[in-house]
C-alpha cells in the first residue's frame, strides 16, 4: 500500500499537523497576552491622563473662583485675598502631556509629564529653564532676560551648587537647590540660609543668619528692598518659646511699617509708622510698580 495513502501515516501526518496548529494558536495567544499588557497600559494611562486633566480643570477652577470663564476673586498682586494657591488661573494640557499653568499676572510655568516644572516665563520677558538628572534631582538651570541672553546659571555637582552670571562671576552658592510647584527657585544650605528667585511675581528673597537670629529679605524686581523680616534661630525660638517675628516694610515714598506679631495680616496694627519722606531713597528705585507704599509691600508680601 502505497505510504501515503497509508491510515497508519494518514493518521500520523494529521497528527503532526493537529500539533503544529496547536503550537501555532499557542503562540498567537502568547504574542496577544505580551502585546495586552501594553495595550491596556496606553489605555489606562490615556484614561488616566483624561481624569487628571478633568480633576486639575475643576480643581483650578474651585481654587481660583472661576465660574463659567469668569473670575470671581481679584488676582492683581496687590489683592488681600491672592495666596500661592491661587497663583494660577488656568491650566492647559498639550498634547504631549505637558502643562502650561497661567498665572494671575500673565506668566507661564510649564511642567513636563512628571509633574517637574521644566519652564517659568514671566510676564516681563526674562525665563528659567530645569534640567533634572535620572533620579529627579535639579542639576541645573538657566536663567534668560527679555532680550534672550543669558542672565545667570547655576549647576549642582558634588560640591554643591553655585550660581554664576553671564561674565562667570559667582552670584551665589548653597549646598542644594529646588524648584517648587508655583516655579520658584530656592538655592539653600542645611544651616537654613537660602536665596529665593519669584520669576512670577517679580520678587527676591534671600534669607541670612547672623548670630542667633535669621534676616530674611524680599526685593522688588529692579532690587529695591521692600520688606525684612527678623527672626530667632528655629532651636533659639523653641526654647524661648519666643514665636512673634518682627517685620519691616518699606515704599518708594519713604513710609515704613513696623510689626511684631506671629501672624501677620493686612488689618494688623503696627508698632511703628513713619510717614513719607522718612526714609531715603535713592533716584533710580523712586519710580517702579512694586511696593510704591509700605502698605502696598505689606500687601504684595502676603500676596506672594
Amino acid at each position: 500500500m502505497d505510504l501515503i495513502t497509508s491510515p497508519r501515516h494518514t493518521r500520523r501526518g494529521f497528527t503532526n499537523r493537529v500539533r503544529c496548529a496547536r503550537g501555532l494558536l499557542l503562540s498567537l495567544h502568547s504574542a496577544q497576552e505580551a502585546a495586552q499588557p501594553v495595550e491596556k497600559e496606553r489605555i489606562e494611562s490615556s484614561r488616566f491622563l483624561a481624569l487628571l486633566a478633568e480633576q486639575i480643570e475643576n480643581d483650578c477652577a474651585e481654587k481660583s473662583g472661576i465660574d463659567n470663564g469668569r473670575a470671581t476673586f481679584d488676582f492683581s498682586p496687590t489683592a488681600s485675598n491672592t495666596s500661592r494657591y491661587k497663583r494660577f488661573v488656568q491650566t492647559d494640557i498639550r498634547a504631549d502631556g505637558q502643562r502650561v499653568e497661567l498665572s494671575f499676572n500673565g506668566g507661564k510655568v510649564i511642567k513636563d509629564t512628571l509633574g517637574q516644572v521644566v519652564e517659568v516665563q514671566s510676564v516681563f520677558g526674562d525665563s528659567l529653564f530645569f534640567q533634572y538628572g535620572s533620579f529627579g534631582q535639579l542639576e541645573m538651570f538657566t536663567r534668560l532676560d527679555s532680550r534672550g541672553a543669558l542672565h545667570s546659571a547655576g549647576k549642582f555637582d558634588k560640591h554643591g551648587v553655585k550660581v554664576t552670571d553671564s561674565q562667570g562671576r559667582v552670584l551665589a552658592v548653597g549646598q542644594n537647590m529646588a524648584v517648587d510647584p508655583w516655579g520658584r527657585l530656592y538655592v539653600h544650605s542645611h544651616s537654613g540660609q537660602y536665596v529665593c528667585l519669584d520669576l512670577i511675581s517679580g520678587f527676591h528673597i534671600e534669607r541670612r543668619q547672623a548670630g542667633e537670629d535669621f534676616v530674611t529679605a524680599m526685593f522688588a524686581q529692579d532690587g529695591f528692598r521692600m520688606a525684612t523680616m527678623y527672626a530667632l534661630a528655629p532651636d533659639v525660638m523653641q526654647a524661648s518659646r519666643n514665636r512673634c517675628l518682627s517685620y519691616r516694610f518699606y515704599g518708594r515714598d519713604g513710609t515704613v511699617l513696623e510689626f511684631n506679631t506671629a501672624s501677620l495680616k493686612v488689618e494688623s496694627a503696627p508698632i511703628k509708622a513713619m510717614p513719607p519722606g522718612s526714609r531715603p531713597i535713592e533716584r533710580q528705585h523712586r519710580v517702579h510698580w512694586q511696593a510704591k507704599t509700605a502698605k502696598q509691600a505689606l500687601k504684595e508680601y502676603l500676596a506672594r
